[in-house]
């Protein structure tokens, strides 16, 4: 993410200063008529692939999907335990390190079958099939425990707001709330495998603290962090490493 000078104080949104991140709109993701997902749910992916004698095997694309405008998801590492693995998503193979994520990939609209499993050792860890809406840009990443979560990313083009959100990737850990520090709170109780809804900010540099739910205990040492203008982040939650900036939608 690119560097920049801090700008005026940041500039929450009525939500946000209402009291923390407002809750996750119920926005459906996937097909019209099969959408088991709501927008930055974090639920585990539903549905698994078909097999037939071992083999794995995307199921049919919906007849027009060749004439919509492309999905893109990002593919991301935070299965603690793992140190590499590697990620099959249709006829691509992305191998990814502990906590790595992808650049995003241009997918065609439609169902499209997700596997992991270990570089080394070939063992499976999880799949899925996904069913990808034109024009989304997603997330799909394994988590502490193994999970396979889908997330749906935003983006921001005005040069003078930035926009972000926490994800909650710690297995074992407690709810958490995001805090400027000796400021307001940003978001609350976000708690393990779901993100906080996106708020909206003025650029800026913020210096952040992570605490336990409802208390003032810190989960991570104070964390500065440059937001860009004209630019959607997340905020990863994973353990001890800090919080990781990963840009979204671009």
């Amino acid at each position: 993410m690119p560097e920049w000078a801090a700008g005026p104080a940041p500039q929450k949104s009525a939500e946000a200063a209402a009291g923390g991140s407002p809750a996750s709109s119920a926005s459906a993701y996937g097909s019209s008529t099969n959408s088991p997902y709501m927008s930055n749910s974090g639920s585990p992916i539903p549905r698994e692939p078909q097999t037939e004698g071992g083999e794995l095997h995307a199921a049919p694309d919906r007849p027009d999907s060749s004439d919509l405008p492309p999905a893109y998801i990002r593919l991301l590492h935070a299965h603690t335990g793992k140190e590499k693995l590697e990620f099959h998503l249709g006829t691509t193979v992305r191998p990814l390190d502990y906590l790595e994520a992808s650049s995003y990939l241009e997918v065609r609209p439609g169902r499209c079958p997700l596997s992991i499993q270990e570089e080394q050792s070939r063992s499976p860890v999880a799949a899925a099939e996904l069913d990808l809406r034109s024009g989304a840009w997603m997330t799909a990443a394994v988590a502490g425990d193994g999970k396979l979560l889908l997330f749906e990313d935003e983006r921001e083009t005005s040069a003078d707001r930035a926009r972000i959100r926490l994800l909650h990737l710690a297995d074992g850990r407690a709810p958490a709330d995001l805090m400027i520090r000796d400021g307001g709170t940003l978001f609350r109780r976000v708690s393990y495998g779901s993100s906080s809804s996106y708020i909206t900010l003025s650029p800026a540099e913020l210096e952040l603290e992570l605490c336990e739910a409802g208390s003032l205990r810190t989960l991570l040492s104070p964390q500065s962090i440059t937001l860009s203008p004209a630019q959607a982040a997340t905020l990863l939650f994973t353990g001890d490493s800090g919080l990781i900036v990963l840009a979204d939608g671009s």
